[in-house]
C-alpha cells in the first residue's frame, strides 16, 4: 500500500512539474518601433511573410525564441497571432514617451548640434555633448529602447565586421547602454574619444556616445520604451 501511495504521489508531482514547465512565458504589450516589420511563419528571414506592421502598431508578446540571427542577435518575438517577429524591431511596452505633453519622459537626440536632452512632457530636464554617427550613420526618427546592458562588451563580428580588421572593434566596460535602432544603435558611456568631440562633431560607427555622469543620467532617466527622437 505505502508502495502504492508513493507510486501515485511521484506520479502526480511529475504530471505537475510537466505542467508548470509547459506554462507559456508571461505576455507582454509592445510596439514596432521600424517603418514596416514583416511578420513570419517561422523564426527566420526565409520564412513566409504572413503579415506587415507599420511603425507605432502595438502587439502582443506572446514568447521570446531564438532564431535566425540579424545583425548579430538571434532574438525573435512568437505574437499572438502565431507569427514571429525580430525583436530588436519591437520595443517592450507601450513607449515611456511621446515627445510632447502629458509628462511622459522622452529623449531628443540633435545631431546637428550634437547632444542628448532629456525630456519630461514639453520640458527639456537635462542636456548633454554627444558625438553621433559619422556620415548619418545614427538613423534619423522615432526610436524606443528596446535592451539595456548595464556593462557592455561590443563587438564588431557580431555585426559582420572583424573585431581585429580594418574598421572593428572590441570594447569591454561600456557602461550605461540603451540600444534604440537597428544594427546596435544606443546611447551609452563613451571613453575612447578624444573629449574635444563632444558637443563638437560625430566619431562613431552610429551610436550616441556620452561622458560617464551623462551616460548614467540617461540610464537612471529612461527605460524600456523610453522614446528616442533623433533629427537634424
Amino acid at each position: 500500500m505505502k508502495g502504492l501511495k508513493l507510486a501515485l504521489s511521484v506520479a502526480l508531482l511529475s504530471a505537475g512539474l510537466m505542467l508548470a514547465s509547459a506554462q507559456p512565458a508571461e505576455a507582454f504589450s509592445a510596439r514596432v518601433s521600424t517603418d514596416t516589420l514583416n511578420v513570419r511563419s517561422a523564426p527566420n528571414t526565409a520564412a513566409q511573410i504572413i503579415d506587415v506592421l507599420t511603425r507605432g502598431q502595438s502587439v502582443i508578446v506572446v514568447d521570446t525564441v531564438a532564431g535566425e540571427p540579424v545583425l548579430g542577435d538571434s532574438t525573435w518575438y512568437l505574437l499572438d497571432t502565431g507569427g514571429y517577429v525580430y525583436a530588436a524591431y519591437v520595443s517592450e511596452g507601450e513607449g515611456s514617451g511621446g515627445g510632447g505633453g502629458g509628462g511622459e519622459r522622452w529623449i531628443d537626440v540633435d545631431l546637428s548640434a550634437q547632444t542628448a536632452t532629456a525630456y519630461v512632457g514639453d520640458e527639456p530636464v537635462y542636456t548633454a555633448l554627444a558625438t553621433t554617427g559619422v556620415n548619418d550613420q545614427t538613423p534619423v526618427g522615432d526610436w524606443y529602447i528596446y535592451s539595456r546592458v548595464d556593462n557592455e562588451t561590443m563587438d564588431s563580428s557580431t555585426l559582420g565586421i572583424p573585431s581585429d580588421g580594418p574598421g572593428g572593434w572590441y570594447l569591454e566596460n561600456v557602461y550605461f547602454t540603451q540600444y534604440f535602432a537597428p544594427d546596435g544603435v544606443a546611447l551609452h558611456y563613451n571613453y575612447w574619444a578624444d573629449r574635444s568631440v563632444f558637443g563638437n562633431r560625430p566619431s562613431s560607427a552610429g551610436c550616441v556616445g556620452l561622458e560617464y555622469e551623462d551616460a548614467a543620467f540617461f540610464w537612471d532617466f529612461a527605460d524600456y520604451g523610453t522614446l528616442v527622437r533623433v533629427h537634424y
